[in-house]
């Protein structure tokens, strides 16, 4: 049995002027993995979860949504005066009932498991309040954020003792990503189960997807151009394009996973171009003495055989001055499973031989550079003592084997670019 567990932040809905306040629902990541359970496609059996804590919480943000709208509606009012008339059907009481109700029905209509408060952890949660252990902290001193989270947590090992089966939380709070070795730990010590952190629903396919039944090798991929100029009165300030890598064959379930994800590249620069000219308008500067900026965001297929897809995702910035900044985006897929990969998942040994590989063969790159005629030039004082273990590396994977390579700027001057280097010719076969 597989149990998908939410944080708050993962369900957080955004009450703004077209919310209906007379039907309850979450948000699309929510329906997301509704969808994942009811389509047949994992592994094991699977169910939904939801902590008293997520839910009464979530529940008390559409109730403040709605009191929030009453207060609108008063100021408005009181600014109107005889010309507008309007009527409540519901008092803040009254809809806090309602309210109560509608999500009860929802969660029973979608058969999603409610995980109850924890009762025995009393002792436990105080300690850690405490000594301040994870994750039971707070920003920038508040304890409240870190004692919801202590009661998410513990209350899912209780569950978990009388259900047992692997659990998935999904969460983007640092604070579990952060130390998710010691919580899965600890988490399987105290129930016996294992546990894995998710950041997004992405990552909670790859978990939960079950494998094709038959080898893919490779895949076939197409291309869309488009392009897209944004104005400011009678200037124009930004010009952006992309060319879209997308698979064809959609018959592979895992296809859908990996198109999904490309996808979400792709409209989270569109959204951060849209953003960047909203900026634009509404700055101080006058029109003529804004400059033209660009981008755009182009891909490059690396390796597409022996059931790995690797795409390298690229930008160039021009915000001004004399160079734009080139910008890579590496993602490496399993083609069976659409799980995206992982250095200790191409390169053969542990995490820890396989950063010994990187360091000795990172030597020899510097010891190769007291050479002037070679290329490219790493900062003196660089070293990898601020790369902690393999995941802070980034890498792709091509023909000519498993590369580590540095962003612009991180290891080496502008005229270098990007710095790469191999580390293994023969790569790991997936699966």
């Amino acid at each position: 049995m597989i149990y998908i567990v939410t944080d708050t932040n993962y369900l957080n809905c955004s009450f703004q002027s077209g919310t209906d306040f007379t039907r309850f629902q979450f948000n699309k990541n929510f329906n997301d993995l509704l969808n994942l359970k009811n389509s047949g496609n994992c592994a094991d059996k699977c169910e939904v979860c939801l902590s008293e804590m997520v839910y009464q919480e979530l529940i008390q943000h559409k109730k403040e949504a709605y009191n929030a709208r009453l207060q609108e509606l008063e100021e408005i009012s009181g600014q109107m005066g005889e010309l507008m008339s309007y009527k409540i059907g519901a008092s803040i009481e009254e809809y806090s009932l309602m309210n109560q109700k509608m999500a009860d029905c929802y969660i029973e209509e979608h058969h999603v498991l409610k995980i109850p408060f924890c009762r025995e952890y009393f002792d436990d949660i105080i300690w850690d309040a405490i000594h301040k252990m994870p994750p039971f902290e707070g920003i920038k001193g508040k304890s409240d954020k870190g004692f919801k989270d202590v009661v998410i947590w513990y209350s899912m090992m209780e569950y978990a003792k009388e259900h047992q089966g692997t659990y998935l939380f999904v969460s983007a709070d640092h604070i579990f990503l952060d130390n998710k070795k010691m919580l899965s730990e600890k988490f399987m010590q105290e129930t016996g189960c294992g546990i894995e952190f998710c950041k997004n629903f992405l990552e909670v396919q790859q978990k939960t997807l079950r494998p094709q039944s038959r080898k893919v090798e490779s895949v076939r991929i197409t291309s869309a151009v488009k392009e897209w100029e944004f104005w400011t009165n009678q200037n124009k300030d930004l010009t952006v394009s992309w060319n879209y890598p997308y698979i064809e064959d959609k018959e592979i379930e895992a296809v859908r996973y990996i198109n999904n994800d490309i996808r979400d590249i792709y409209e989270t620069v569109l959204r951060e171009w849209k953003s960047w000219h909203y900026e634009n308008v509404n700055s101080v500067e006058k029109d003529w003495m804004r400059e033209e900026h660009s981008d755009e965001l182009e891909y490059e297929v690396l390796l597409n055989e022996g059931g790995i897809l690797c795409i390298r995702f690229s930008q160039y910035i021009y915000s001004g001055g004399t160079h734009g900044m080139p910008v890579w985006k590496v993602r490496v897929y399993d083609l069976n499973t659409g799980k995206l990969l992982k250095l200790r998942d191409v390169v053969s040994g542990t995490d820890e031989e396989i950063y010994k590989i990187i360091e000795r063969k990172f030597q020899l790159e510097k010891e190769i550079q007291s050479d002037f005629e070679h290329r490219p030039f790493y900062y003196p004082d660089f070293t990898l003592d601020d790369y902690q273990d393999i995941d802070d590396f980034k890498f792709y994977v091509s023909p000519a084997g498993v590369h580590i390579y540095f962003d612009v700027y991180e290891a080496g001057p502008y005229s270098e670019g990007f710095i790469s280097f191999v580390i293994c010719k023969r790569i790991c076969r997936v699966g």
